[in-house]
């Protein structure tokens, strides 16, 4: 079969702006085509002067949003505002930290804006001026770079953000029922970036099985062997890539744009617990075939053993040399996701707690964190024993609670909840035993 010819370092610019309306492309007379038309030369904002005619364009935007443009329109205005707002964060610009930081801020909400409103968008392909060429769709050019943010460490700010978005892009494919099959190969993308030994694929018969993020940490398993040998890591996969893109295997080359490097353990760490709670919030669509119960426990079990590795990773080398900004937000991260796997809102009777597997993976991770309260200084944030006191309180609301709607036998499902609960005494008994220990907790996690 006859392979296309591409180049690596080829940048996709955006489609061509006409001053007419014969390719369906209005003049750029709205705020959208004017942001389109600045960009027409991919280096334009580099100049102080442009930088903030583009934030002062977005702002615009974000004051009289609109998205009754033309798709290729839209699909224009996500490329530019991405590729200047977002890309714009990796270079470090000491005179323009602020600018930076308010433009990535508003870049995000004006894409947040877009996608909400016609999340199809994502599917759409970037045009180029060479039409020989097959182009991947948007999203698979988004998520690199989202995935690059959330993996630096310099740009905490912006990381809630990031992740609201990144989940967007599945969950707004996910609520629409037209989009159901792209929202699966969007979920299986993601679990291609931070996948652990199994996972059940229940969109799919293929049974491939792809390692990122936790096997690029494997192989430097040993911190002490590792310390010579540099992380990085390219994600999404080039696998991952042409399994959601075929077309891709026709390419000699991949566009550098549809993968990052991630060259820190903590941010490819970080990255990965983001992917695992995007994931546990979007549940397989109601009303398919596949997405059965049983396929239902099995996804739960997994997450909880990709979050366990990811954690056991970060404990270790947290524990050896590795320090950094991104431990407290990594901390938190795990946090969220056990909250968001076990405590979900809305759900007091959530199924999940009335397995004794599922529910000690919890005991187990809630120990571990209380435990290391007194020997991890990391752990010890007021911002997280916070969040640990409310999970708890959560958790005890929920084991005193009987569940009205839940399907488990009521006798069954008195036994796992006083099992449950006598662990989580126990673990409260365990840390009130050391006074000093206990004195230096804070009030809400003491109580």
């Amino acid at each position: 079969m006859a392979r296309k010819g591409g180049s690596s370092t080829q940048r996709m610019a955006p489609p061509p702006v006409t001053n007419g309306n014969s390719n369906g492309v209005p003049p750029p007379s709205t705020i959208a085509a004017q942001i389109v038309n600045n960009a027409s030369n991919v280096h334009a904002w580099q100049g102080e002067a442009t930088k903030v005619s583009f934030g002062e364009l977005v702002k615009e935007f974000l004051q009289h949003p609109n998205t009754d443009e033309p798709d290729a329109q839209l699909v224009a205005l996500i490329s530019v505002i991405a590729e200047a707002g977002l890309e714009g964060l990796f270079k470090d610009d000491p005179f323009a930290q602020d600018q930076q930081r308010q433009q990535g801020i508003d870049s995000i909400a004006a894409l947040t804006f877009i996608l909400q409103q016609k999340p199809h968008l994502l599917l759409s392909v970037r045009e180029t001026e060479d039409d020989s060429i097959s182009r991947p769709p948007l999203i698979l050019w988004l998520v690199p770079k989202l995935l690059g943010l959330l993996a630096n460490e310099a740009l905490t700010y912006v990381h809630e953000h990031v992740h609201q978005i990144l989940h967007l892009c599945l969950s707004a494919l996910a609520r629409t029922s037209a989009l159901w099959r792209p929202a699966a190969a969007v979920s299986h993308l993601y679990r291609s970036c931070a996948q652990s030994k199994y996972c059940p694929d229940f969109y799919y018969a293929s049974t491939h099985v792809y390692l990122a993020i936790l096997t690029e940490l494997r192989s430097m398993d040993d911190p002490a062997s590792a310390a010579v040998l540099s992380f990085n890591l390219l994600l999404p996969s080039s696998s991952s890539i042409s399994d959601f893109w075929p077309d891709s295997q026709q390419i000699i080359a991949l566009p550098h744009d549809l993968q990052r490097a991630v060259t820190s353990r903590l941010g490819a760490i970080h990255a990965g617990f983001c992917l695992l709670t995007t994931l546990a919030r979007v549940a397989p669509p109601q009303g398919r075939a596949l997405a059965t119960p049983s396929s239902l426990d099995h996804h739960v079990p997994w997450i909880i053993d990709s979050a366990q590795d990811l954690w056991k990773h970060f404990r270790r080398w947290t524990a050896t040399s590795e320090r950094g900004i991104l431990v407290n937000e990594i901390t938190l991260a795990y946090l969220q996701l056990l909250e968001t796997l076990f405590l979900p809102a809305g759900a007091p009777g959530d199924r999940s707690l009335e397995s004794l597997k599922n529910a000690q993976s919890l005991i187990n991770s809630l120990s571990d964190l209380v435990d290391g309260l007194s020997s991890a200084p990391e752990l010890a944030s007021e911002v997280i024993q916070v969040r640990l006191a409310i999970i708890f309180t959560r958790l005890r609301s929920v084991l005193t609670s009987p569940s009205t709607n839940d399907p488990t036998p009521r006798r069954r499902q008195n036994m796992s909840r006083s099992v449950i609960l006598n662990d989580v005494e126990a673990i409260v008994a365990r840390a009130c035993q050391d006074a000093e220990h206990f004195s230096q907790l804070h009030k809400d996690l003491q109580v």
